[in-house]
C-alpha cells in the first residue's frame, strides 16, 4: 500500500510540473526568454472622406506596444493611434488570448490631391513589424453646370433642371457641338448671344474660354452666371455657327499641366450662324412707323400732343451687304415698291459705296438707316419693310421673296419682315393710337414743376434706351415678362414714384399719388407680383370716356425703396382666362427726399409741414 501511494504522489507531482511549463509557454511571458512572438498578417485599411478613423485588430501574445512613425512630420499632421483612452503616437498593452482592437484617427480632413500612407508597427519581444497600411482617401471634386430654361416669349426663366450638362471629354474644340451642347440665345431687349447656368462646385474655380466669349456673376447670386457672346470679336471661323469650348479648373492647378483631370470641367456651347442674322433695336418683332398725308413721321406725347418730322432715323445690326426692300399690302397682297414707283424710300448712313459698312469695324455691326414716305393724296396705305443680309438675297428679290399669290412671304423670310409702314391718306384719317394712359388734368402738378411727386414715361419700342429698362430689370419678372408685348405693340408705361406721397380725398384714409386716366378697352386689371402688398389701385369714375386710376403706393417705409411692381390690364373671357393684355403700367418705388406741402398734401400752403409717413 505504501508504494502505491508513493507511486501516485510522484505521478501527481510530474503532472503538476508538466502543466506549468505548458501553461508558462501558452501565455507567452517573457520570462525564461522561451516564447517567440507571433504577429498578424499585413492588412491595408482606407480612411474614406466624411469618415475619421478604421480599426486595426490583432491577438498578442506578449506585451506589446503599437506605434505609427514620428520622424515623418506629413504622418505626425496626419495621423495618431487611440485606444479609446488617450490619442497619442504610441500605444503598449499586455499579452492577451482575446483580440486587441485599436483606433488609426485621420486628425486632419480629406483634401484634394493629397494621399497620405501611414504604416502601423507592432512591437513584441523585441521585434518590430509593420502590421497595417492605412491611407487618408483624398477628396474628390465635384463641378456641375445647369443650363437655365428659355422660351422665344419670355427669355430666360432662371429656373434650372435635375439634369446638369455633359461634360466634353476631348481636348480641342470640336468642329460640330456635339448633342446635347446649349446654343447661345439672343433674348427680347438684349444687346448679343447669351446663356445663363447654375454652377454647382465645391472648389475654387475659374473658366477658360474663347476670346468672343465672357462670363459675370448674375448680380449677388454667385451661383448664377451670364456667358455672353461679344458680337464684335466674331470673326470670319464663326460667322456661320462655331462651337465655344469653356474649361472650367480648380483656381489652384496648371491647366496646362494638369489637363482633364477631375479639376477640369470642359463643356460645349454653341453658336448659330450669324452670317444670316438681322437684329432691329426691338428684337425683330413687326413694329408699326406711323406717317401722315405729308410724308412725316408722327409720335404723340404723353399729354396727348402730336409731334412730326420729315424723316424717321433708327439702327439695324447684321454682316456686311445688308438690303432693305419694301412691299405694299394692299387687298390682301403684296406689291414689291422699285424705282419710281415705291412711297418708302430707306436710306442707309455711311459710305454708299460700302453700303453703310464701317471697313474698320465688326463683322457683325450696326447699320443706321432713315425711312422717308412720299406725300399721299390718295387713301390710306400700308407697306412692309423687309431687311435682308447679304447671305438671303435672291436672284429676283422683288419677286422671289413671296408666295406665288403674293398673300405672304415665303417661310424663309417671314424673319426679315420686321415693320410695318403706316400712311394716313388725303382726307386726313385717324393716326392709329395706342395711347392707353394719360394723366388727369386735375393733378398735373404731381406730375410736373416744384410740387411734382411723380413722372409717368411711355417706352417706345424702337427706342434702345426704352429696351434697356428690360434689361435693367431682366431678374423681375413681373416686368421683363412684358417686354414682348411691348415690342408687339402694347402700350406700356413707366410710373415712378419720385417724392413723399400727398393725400387725395377721393380714397378715405389713404395716400394715392393722384388719378390716371385709362382707355376702357380692357374688363380686367391685376396687380403683379400677386403679393405685393405696398400697391393699391382703384377705379374711380369715368371722364372724358376715360376710367380714373386711383393709385396709392402705401406708406414710404413700408417696403424698400426702388420696389417695382405691375399693373396689368387684360380682356378675360367669361372664365376670367387672359385673352389679351392691354396696357401695362410699371410702378417704381424711386423715393428722394420728403416732399414740400402743396396741393393735396398735409402741409398748408407754401413753406408748409411735410406730409407724414
Amino acid at each position: 500500500m505504501k508504494n502505491t501511494i508513493s507511486h501516485w504522489t510522484s505521478v501527481v507531482l510530474a503532472g503538476a510540473a508538466l502543466l506549468l511549463s505548458s501553461c508558462s509557454k501558452d501565455e507567452g511571458t517573457d520570462e525564461g526568454g522561451s516564447a517567440t512572438p507571433v504577429f498578424p498578417d499585413l492588412v491595408t485599411k482606407t480612411i474614406l472622406e466624411g469618415e475619421s478613423s478604421c480599426e486595426v485588430t490583432f491577438t498578442p501574445n506578449m506585451d506589446w506596444t503599437v506605434s505609427i512613425p514620428t520622424d515623418d512630420n506629413e504622418i505626425v499632421e496626419w495621423f495618431k493611434l487611440s485606444d479609446g483612452v488617450m490619442p497619442d503616437y504610441s500605444i503598449s498593452g499586455k499579452a492577451s488570448a482575446t483580440p486587441v482592437t485599436i483606433q488609426v484617427l485621420a486628425i486632419k480632413s480629406a483634401v484634394f490631391d493629397e494621399s497620405p500612407v501611414c504604416e502601423v508597427s507592432l512591437t513584441m519581444g523585441g521585434e518590430t513589424r509593420v502590421i497595417a497600411k492605412v491611407t487618408r482617401s483624398n477628396k474628390a471634386r465635384q463641378f456641375a453646370i445647369y443650363a437655365s430654361g428659355y422660351t422665344e416669349e419670355n427669355g430666360f426663366s432662371y429656373e434650372f433642371g435635375d439634369t446638369p450638362l455633359t461634360k466634353y471629354e476631348g481636348s480641342e474644340t470640336p468642329s460640330t457641338a456635339p448633342d446635347g451642347a446649349p446654343e447661345f440665345q439672343w433674348p427680347i431687349g438684349t444687346t448679343g448671344f447669351m446663356q445663363v447656368i447654375k454652377v454647382e462646385s465645391n472648389f475654387e474655380w475659374v473658366v477658360s474660354t474663347p476670346s468672343w466669349i465672357s462670363y459675370a456673376e448674375r448680380g449677388s447670386d454667385t451661383e448664377t452666371y451670364f456667358i455672353n457672346v461679344d458680337i464684335n470679336k466674331i470673326t470670319e471661323n464663326e460667322l456661320n455657327g462655331a462651337v465655344a469650348l469653356l474649361d472650367f479648373y480648380d483656381k489652384t492647378i496648371d491647366p496646362s499641366s494638369e489637363t482633364g483631370n477631375s479639376a477640369h470641367n470642359r463643356y460645349c456651347f454653341k453658336l448659330p450662324a450669324i452670317n444670316d442674322l438681322v437684329r432691329h433695336p426691338a428684337a425683330n418683332i413687326d413694329a408699326t412707323f406711323n406717317f401722315n398725308a405729308a410724308g412725316e413721321y408722327v409720335t404723340e406725347g404723353l399729354d396727348g400732343g402730336v409731334s412730326s418730322s420729315t424723316e424717321y432715323a433708327t439702327t439695324i445690326s447684321s454682316t456686311k451687304g445688308l438690303q432693305f426692300y419694301a412691299a405694299e399690302f394692299k387687298d390682301g397682297k403684296y406689291t414689291p415698291m422699285v424705282g419710281i414707283n415705291s412711297w418708302v424710300s430707306v436710306t442707309i448712313e455711311g459710305d454708299d459705296t460700302e453700303n453703310g459698312w464701317d471697313s474698320d469695324g465688326a463683322l457683325f455691326q450696326e447699320y443706321g438707316y432713315t425711312i422717308k414716305v412720299a406725300p399721299n393724296e390718295n387713301e390710306a396705305r400700308e407697306a412692309k419693310l423687309i431687311a435682308l443680309p447679304k447671305s438671303m438675297i435672291p436672284q429676283n428679290p422683288y419677286d422671289d421673296i413671296y408666295t406665288e399669290d403674293k398673300t405672304d412671304f415665303k417661310e424663309e423670310y417671314k424673319a426679315y419682315a420686321f415693320a410695318t409702314i403706316k400712311q394716313e391718306g388725303i382726307g386726313g384719317g385717324e393716326v392709329p393710337s395706342d395711347e392707353f394712359i394719360i394723366i388727369n388734368p386735375t393733378v398735373i402738378d404731381r406730375f410736373e414743376g416744384e410740387k411734382a411727386i411723380a413722372s409717368l414715361k411711355k417706352l417706345d419700342p424702337n427706342s434702345e434706351d426704352d429696351a434697356q429698362f428690360f434689361w435693367d430689370h431682366m431678374n423681375d419678372s413681373h416686368i421683363f415678362n412684358y417686354a414682348e408685348p411691348w415690342m408687339n405693340g402694347t402700350p406700356v408705361y413707366v410710373l415712378t414714384c419720385t417724392e413723399n406721397l400727398m393725400k387725395d380725398e377721393d380714397i378715405s384714409g389713404s395716400n394715392p399719388i393722384g388719378t390716371l386716366l385709362v382707355t376702357p378697352t380692357y374688363n380686367k386689371f391685376k396687380i403683379d407680383p400677386e403679393d405685393t402688398t405696398w400697391l393699391i389701385c382703384e377705379e374711380g369714375s369715368t371722364e372724358n370716356d376715360k376710367t380714373q386710376l386711383l393709385i396709392n403706393t402705401g406708406e414710404e417705409d413700408a417696403t424698400e425703396n426702388g420696389s417695382t411692381a405691375t399693373l396689368v390690364f387684360q380682356t378675360v373671357d367669361g372664365n376670367g382666362y387672359p385673352m389679351k393684355t392691354n396696357g401695362v403700367v410699371f410702378i417704381v418705388r424711386n423715393y428722394g427726399t420728403a416732399s414740400s406741402g402743396g396741393d393735396g398734401g398735409d402741409g398748408t400752403g407754401d413753406g408748409g409741414e411735410t406730409p407724414e409717413n
